[in-house]
């Protein structure tokens, strides 16, 4: 009885310690900062495993170029018989064991352009790195503001549905006093309908904007993420010039890779030294081999190029095409950059002026608005249909800030990505 006692305790225990545990009912996660979601997606989007891995590739690549210039060292074992053959040619067979040094003493330097060309490439595979890093806090950033507006004009719309419910229930009032006709009931109804109907396309609007968030930073099918934000946007874009940007930068770098090859392509006119120093045993049968014929020798080849049918001729056109190819690139890129950039500083400053003027324009549309319902309740002559008039205004003034907030902040964002300002 006692054991049961105790068990029954225990259980009760655990049960409190569980529920204790359990989040509340209807909690919702923090809100998410931008700090935050940049760095989630920085570790989530495939992109940038992809420009990581290239830079892997890169950098192996040019550690084989570099590799090159060292001398190489193996070691042969060789064992030969040829029974087959008249034995004063053949000697009857052939023992080695032995340690083989080779080394390239001149190539006109042709393995030097192939470094040099490895680097270049490398260094531009860092752009790219950097481009994709870029990229990814562009759109993160843009989504991250999408979902700030989603979620305030939500908030906008449910307070105007609620304002529209309050000033419904007075004109049915005064419908009931005889202030009021059954024309502006109807109107003032349509106008609350209507406020419906756009708060329920900017709920499904930001659920959309929460999902497009949530993909980027790994929390998917989340309709109902959170973000925190400042209220007001950048007073500037940042500005600039494209000279540091990272795409740039790797454009340029794949145009030195191409003029560094064209250097090697070159030298493959120029003579080639080849030095080799071997040290071990040489023989005809291994038991006499290891025990008497140990020894070493030096020896070099100079190969000189005569002709090939015209493969260096074709490889050296090849590495000039690739340079202007690689320099129309970059030169192309620099183009619609420089044009991109001016198009963002453009909307920035379309988006601040219009907020400015807006700001401006809010509160004579709420005094218009206040003014228009005090004169329809006293009785004055404005109407019904004024007021509607007067309210679709505030609600299109409140709701065009927002969209010019984010506009700004949106040119703000890609601004900071075609400068290379947003790597900072």
């Amino acid at each position: 009885m006692r054991m049961r006692k105790v068990a029954r305790g225990l259980l009760l225990w655990l049960l409190l310690l569980w529920l204790l545990l359990l989040p509340a009912p209807g909690a919702a996660d923090a809100p998410l900062t931008l700090e935050d979601c940049v760095a989630r997606a920085l570790a989530t989007i495939p992109q940038m495993a992809a420009a990581d891995a290239a830079l892997d590739l890169a950098d192996a690549q040019r550690r084989e170029a570099a590799a090159s210039l060292w001398p190489s060292v193996r070691t042969d074992v060789q064992y030969l018989q040829e029974p087959g053959y008249r034995e004063v040619i053949t000697n009857r067979g052939l023992s080695a064991a032995q340690l083989i040094g080779d080394y390239t003493v001149y190539d006109g330097g042709r393995r030097l352009a192939e470094v040099h060309a490895a680097e270049y490439a490398e260094q531009a595979r860092r752009f790219g790195v950097a481009a994709a890093r870029s990229e990814v806090v562009f759109a993160t950033t843009v989504a991250f503001y999408g979902l700030e507006r989603a979620a305030d004009q939500v908030a906008a719309l449910q307070a105007s549905v609620a304002e529209l419910t309050r000033y419904l229930a007075v004109v049915q009032a005064l419908r009931q006093s005889g202030r009021a006709t059954a024309s502006d009931v109807l109107r003032i109804d349509l106008l609350l309908r209507q406020s419906r109907l756009q708060l329920n396309a900017a709920t499904h609007g930001r659920t959309e904007a929460s999902f497009a968030l949530g993909a980027l930073i790994g929390t998917y099918g989340r309709g109902d993420l959170t973000v925190s934000a400042p209220r007001n946007p950048p007073e500037q874009a940042g500005g600039g010039s494209v000279a540091n940007n990272p795409t740039l930068r790797a454009l340029e770098g794949d145009r030195a890779a191409a003029a560094a090859a064209l250097a090697a392509a070159e030298a493959e006119r120029y003579p080639t030294l080849r030095m080799e120093l071997t040290s071990g045993f040489l023989g005809t049968d291994p038991p006499s081999t290891l025990s008497r014929y140990a020894g070493a020798s030096y020896g070099g080849v100079l190969s000189v190029p005569l002709f090939e049918g015209g493969a260096v001729r074709a490889r050296i056109d090849e590495a000039r095409a690739r340079i202007r190819q690689a320099g129309a690139a970059a030169d192309a890129a620099r183009i619609d950059l420089d044009e991109r950039l001016a198009a963002a500083e453009s909307r920035f400053d379309e988006a601040r002026q219009a907020l400015g003027l807006l700001q401006q324009t809010l509160p004579v549309a709420q005094g218009s608005f206040a003014l228009c319902w005090a004169r329809f309740l006293g009785g004055g002559t404005a109407t019904l249909l004024e007021v509607a008039d007067s309210y679709g205004q505030l609600l299109s003034t409140r709701l065009a800030i927002l969209d010019q907030q984010f506009a700004a902040r949106q040119a703000a964002a890609e601004v900071a990505e075609l400068t290379g300002s947003g790597l900072k």
